[in-house]
């Protein structure tokens, strides 16, 4: 749902910079996990740490975090949706611009008017399950290619994951070197694919990891953490805009039911 809501608050212009910014942080707990299992290895502290940035983070979204306007506009609730405009710009330090522009404007009844035919029951009938969404002709192919790409890409990824303990080398070493693949890739690809747009990742980020991986299989010791770096650099990357690209193309009503069967493909892939 995170993904899912911080892609909503962002600008077209900068939400593959962005949004790759924040998934970045994966891999770098990834690379402080295996640092702190490497040295200190108790759980009990681990335990405490991780509740502590939990209840952190949690009382940050609870103040700063405001309703997707997005999904407020799409559901005819334009008051809700202006006001909730109103907190991200005292956030952002924007208040009187926004203030001027709602007067010179007149936004509300402006929105009004292009909601006008929207009913609360016509809006209502976006909370819909997966049969529904097949019963839409435009959303019914984008969904499964979206499902196939899913299913591949989090295949290969967390394949490349839980293939690091066949390695002879120390297993957490090799994560650090995983995860420092994968967390350049997120940080690259957001780049690119904010300039020259999201398919060309999508396509070759999966070739420049599967052939870096048959590399990293049949090569020596010497080349394998090469190759698994640059193979996790490949997977990371298409496994990265994926994630954009996801939130970009699907309608807001059903942006979040989509996304939660890919979570949920997803997570069955890894276990």
């Amino acid at each position: 749902m995170f993904s899912v809501i911080f892609s909503e608050y962002l600008s077209s212009q900068i939400s593959g910079l962005i949004m790759s910014f924040s998934n970045s942080f994966y891999p770098l707990s990834g690379i402080l996990l295996s640092i702190y299992f490497m040295t200190i290895n108790n759980w009990r502290l681990f335990f405490v740490i991780t509740s502590i940035i939990s209840i952190i983070t949690s009382y940050y979204i609870l103040i700063y975090f405001p309703e997707s306007p997005r999904w407020l506009f799409v559901k005819g609730k334009i008051k809700e949706s202006i006001k909730t405009l109103e907190e991200i710009a005292k956030i952002n330090g924007n208040y009187k611009e926004w203030e001027t522009y709602l007067k010179m404007n007149n936004l509300e009844k402006t929105l009004n008017e292009k909601n006008k035919n929207n009913n609360k029951e016509n809006n209502n009938k976006f909370h819909i399950s997966i049969f529904e969404i097949l019963s839409f002709k435009s959303q019914r192919k984008t969904l499964i290619i979206l499902i196939i790409t899913w299913y591949g890409v989090s295949f290969c990824f967390y394949g490349i994951v839980l293939n690091l303990r066949r390695i002879k080398t120390n297993f957490f070493l090799q994560s650090i070197l995983a995860f420092l693949g994968e967390m350049c890739s997120e940080l690259s690809s957001g780049y690119i694919s904010n300039i020259y747009g999201r398919v060309i990742i999508l396509k070759y980020g999966g070739i420049i990891g599967s052939i870096s991986f048959i590399l990293y299989k049949i090569s020596s010791d010497f080349f394998k953490s090469v190759f698994i770096f640059i193979s996790m650099f490949g997977y990371a990357a298409t496994f990265n805009v994926i994630f954009i690209y996801t939130s970009e193309i699907l309608p807001t009503p059903i942006r979040a039911t989509v996304c939660e069967i890919l979570f949920l493909i997803n997570s069955i892939v890894y276990i």
